[in-house]
C-alpha cells in the first residue's frame, strides 16, 4: 500500500494515512494485507534495526530502515500477531525482563508489564487471543529450570502456565514430509547464501526472504502444489546480515 507517497499529496490525506481509523476500517472490512518485516545485524553499527520491504511501483522491492524503531536484542524472542509484533526478553541486564509490543501501523513501541523473570530460548505462539512463552530459566545457583507463562494482551498481565511445564504428547492423524507440487527451490534460490534463506507463513502462504511469495493449496489427492506470485532479488548490503523475519497483517 502506498500510504507514505499519498501523504504527500495534501494535508487531508496526510492526516487520514496517521490516523488509526484507516486501519481499523481496512480491519473491519477484512482487506488487510501482509507486511514483511526484517530484522538485520550491522557489522558496521553492531545493531539489530528494523526494515520492511518495500514494493516498488515497477513491481521491485527494497529495504527500507524503520528510523523510529530503536535497535533489537536478538536474543529475544518475537512474534508476530496480527499487526503487532511482541518482543520477549533479551540476553544483557536491560532487555531480559522486558516485553515490549510494536505497532507496525505507526512504526510506535509500547512497553508492557515486564516478564515474570528471565528465560532464554524461549518459544512464544498465541492461542485463542493469549500468547504462550516457554523458555528456561536459570536461578542464582545457575540451576536450569523449565518454565512457562501465559501473557493476556487485552488485561496486561502475566500468569504462571503449569499445564505447559509438565511432560505431554502428541498424536496427530498424520505426520510425514511431502513433496510440494510445481516448485523447485533449488532452482528459485541457487545462488543464496544458506543463512540469508528464510521463510514466514501467512494467510495459507509462504514468503522466503528475500526472493520470493509462494502461495500454497491442498488438492483433493492429498497434495501440496505451490504456486510463485511474485519474485523479487531483495537488493541488501554486504554489512547486514540476517537476523528474523516476520510477517504483519495491516
Amino acid at each position: 500500500c502506498e500510504y507514505p507517497t499519498l501523504a504527500l499529496v495534501s494535508k487531508q490525506l496526510r492526516s487520514l494515512v496517521t490516523s488509526p481509523e484507516i486501519y481499523m476500517r481496512r480491519s473491519f472490512l477484512g482487506v488487510t494485507e501482509p507486511c514483511f518485516y526484517v530484522l538485520l545485524y550491522d557489522e558496521e553499527s553492531g545493531n539489530n534495526r528494523w526494515y520492511f520491504i518495500h514494493p516498488k511501483a515497477n513491481g521491485n522491492h527494497c529495504l527500507v530502515l524503520i528510523q523510529s524503531l530503536p535497535a533489537m536484542n536478538l536474543a529475544a524472542n518475537f512474534l508476530a500477531v496480527d499487526s503487532r509484533i511482541y518482543v520477549f526478553g533479551g540476553r544483557d541486564d536491560h532487555t531480559k525482563y522486558r516485553a515490549v509490543c510494536i505497532n507496525s501501523s505507526f512504526h510506535t513501541v509500547e512497553h508492557l508489564w515486564s516478564m515474570p523473570m528471565p528465560m532464554s530460548h524461549a518459544i512464544a505462539d498465541i492461542i485463542d487471543g493469549k500468547i504462550y512463552l516457554i523458555g528456561d530459566y536459570y536461578d542464582m545457583y545457575m540451576h536450569n529450570i523449565f518454565k512457562s507463562f501465559v501473557y493476556e494482551p487485552n488485561k496486561n498481565n502475566w500468569k504462571k502456565e503449569e499445564m505447559l511445564n509438565s511432560n505431554k504428547t502428541c498424536d496427530p492423524k498424520q505426520m510425514y514430509w511431502g513433496e510440494v507440487k510445481g516448485l523447485g527451490l533449488q532452482e528459485l534460490v541457487p545462488n543464496k547464501r544458506p543463512h540469508w534463506i528464510d521463510t514466514v507463513s501467512y494467510s495459507g502462504k509462504l514468503a522466503l526472504f528475500c526472493s520470493y511469495e509462494i502461495s500454497l493449496e491442498r488438492r483433493q489427492e492429498g497434495e501440496i502444489w505451490g504456486k510463485v506470485e511474485w519474485s523479487d532479488e531483495v537488493p541488501v548490503a554486504d554489512n547486514l546480515k540476517m537476523g528474523r523475519f516476520l510477517a504483519v497483517m495491516v
